[in-house]
């Protein structure tokens, strides 16, 4: 077992949470052990008392495994789990992928053929700003998983949100976009009838391709978090697997001086 299972393993059990967010839990407090356990070590402790100590220090209360299991049980983190668990099947990766070909195709045949992004007008800027900012998060995110190699379990999903939140943004705005269009192109009928006719046809064109637009970028970002997603559960997997597999015993005297320790948080 790992140098702290003792910790560990009867917070396994202790944890009402469901698979991923046990895992993710364990990860985050494996590495605030581990982090406390160098610490003493540099103090000059041997290392069963920095084990002790760090165990010690680390003893989670009742109080503070609350707000863990708060944080990880949330309706968004459980919105999350739930939807990153749809890329992992795969019948539900193949329509992912079918269906994101199927959107870049049909959009990639009205970019090529018309100025869809002029022809949307104004209201794309929006759409395109929260391009941006998603495509700088995921490039964040991209950079430290795979560049950088930084799996520290509390910076995994750090960013993965602001990609998600960007997507499901840009499909918002691709949907109510043409709405406030619509709006806007009946208060310039209703100022001057004689160009209400124009004004409507220019909504018909340009709320599409607002909607293209917006839509497009949506199912891209989306594609995206759901490859960044996929890597950062892959690593989880393997640091789970890690916590077994590099294991060593702790004496029993550790464990009893330990579970004397004072209650506090990591």
């Amino acid at each position: 077992m790992n140098r702290f299972a003792f910790v560990l393993d009867p917070l396994r059990q202790r944890l009402p949470l469901p698979q991923p967010a046990r895992t993710r839990v364990l990860l985050e407090v494996a590495a605030d052990l581990e982090d406390l356990y160098a610490h003493y070590r540099n103090q000059g402790l041997d290392e069963a008392s920095a084990v002790r100590r760090a165990a010690e220090t680390c003893n989670l209360s009742p109080e503070a495994l609350a707000q863990l299991v708060g944080v990880h049980a949330s309706p968004y983190a459980r919105f999350l789990d739930r939807l990153s668990a749809q890329a992992r099947g795969r019948w539900e990766r193949a329509v992912l992928v079918a269906l994101t070909a199927l959107v870049a195709l049909t959009a990639g045949r009205l970019l090529s053929t018309a100025p869809v992004f002029p022809d949307a007008g104004p209201l794309a800027w929006p759409a395109a700003l929260l391009l941006l900012f998603g495509l700088g998060r995921a490039v964040a995110v991209a950079t430290r998983l795979y560049l950088k190699g930084d799996h520290a379990p509390r910076r995994l999903r750090r960013g993965l949100g602001g990609v998600l939140g960007a997507a499901l943004a840009l499909g918002g705005w691709g949907l109510a976009g043409p709405f406030l269009a619509l709006y806007l192109a009946a208060r310039r009928a209703a100022a001057d009838p004689d160009a209400a006719a124009l004004a409507f046809a220019e909504w018909l064109y340009g709320g599409a391709a607002l909607a293209v637009v917006a839509l497009t970028a949506a199912v891209a970002l989306g594609l995206i978090w759901f490859v960044l997603v996929g890597k950062v559960e892959a690593i989880e997997g393997q640091e789970a697997a890690a916590l077994e597999q590099f294991a060593r015993p702790i004496d029993a005297g550790t464990e009893a001086d330990t579970a004397r320790g004072p209650a506090g948080g990591c």
